[in-house]
């Protein structure tokens, strides 16, 4: 692919450096850069980038979080302390980098793992490709992916904790007025998930332009409207 792309380019009559190697190690030798643009969906910003952008420049990445497969196109000022800033533009999903992909946890809640079966008021939270509420679960409720599984009558959401010790399924039949919710494992992932759509209504469920991320070497935070209101993703 990359002498393809480098035949494309001398056709075209353009000379730029083809690097065949890591993407996310950068290219040390050649840093500093103005730009670094990304095509491939990622789960962290690897802490090379930004060391590797001069201050005011830009990473322009797909990124979301494990909770699914979708992510958003996120630009990001890198500043001299090496911290990169800045807000989501737009939902899409790209293919992911290799070393960031998830693995599905293998359940690990034997006979003898805490079991709460209840009922909630339906319906199920909103899903669809590109809503913005499984993004925003995501950002809300760490070390977590879901499932949507649709039936004939009705639709269930699981929730797996990624170590394995606690899922959670909740399952709405249509025309039902509530919620059939299975909870194992002493995490609470349902109760999770439902605290995560209360703090997006009550905040006037917000749009992918109303969120962003910060990143420094040591963390990585999301944020509403200003990176003031924020907190640890991850």
């Amino acid at each position: 692919m990359a002498e393809a792309a480098r035949r494309a380019l001398r056709a075209a009559g353009q000379s730029p450096r083809v690097v065949t190697g890591d993407g996310m190690r950068g290219v040390p030798d050649a840093a500093p850069f103005d730009r670094i643009l990304a095509t491939v969906g990622l789960r962290k910003i690897p802490s090379a980038w930004p060391a590797q952008v001069t201050p005011g420049g830009l990473i322009v990445a797909p990124w979301g979080t494990h909770y699914s497969n979708r992510d958003a196109l996120v630009r990001l000022t890198v500043t001299g302390d090496g911290t990169a800033a800045g807000a989501f533009l737009r939902p899409l999903e790209f293919m992911k980098v290799r070393a960031q992909r998830l693995a599905r946890p293998i359940m690990r809640t034997g006979p003898g793992a805490p079991v709460t079966d209840s009922t909630a008021p339906g319906p199920l939270p909103p899903e669809g490709t590109w809503h913005p509420f499984p993004f925003v679960a995501g950002l809300r409720i760490p070390r977590a992916t879901h499932a949507v599984q649709r039936h004939e009558d009705g639709t269930t959401l699981w929730l797996y904790d990624l170590d394995g010790s606690a899922w959670a399924s909740a399952t709405h039949r249509t025309g039902d007025s509530a919620v059939r919710v299975r909870q194992v494992g002493r995490r609470r992932l349902w109760d999770e998930l439902t605290a995560a759509h209360t703090w997006w209504t009550a905040h006037g469920a917000p749009g992918y332009q109303r969120l962003g991320l910060t990143v420094t070497p040591e963390s990585t935070r999301a944020w509403l409207d200003t990176p003031d209101h924020s907190w640890p993703v991850g």
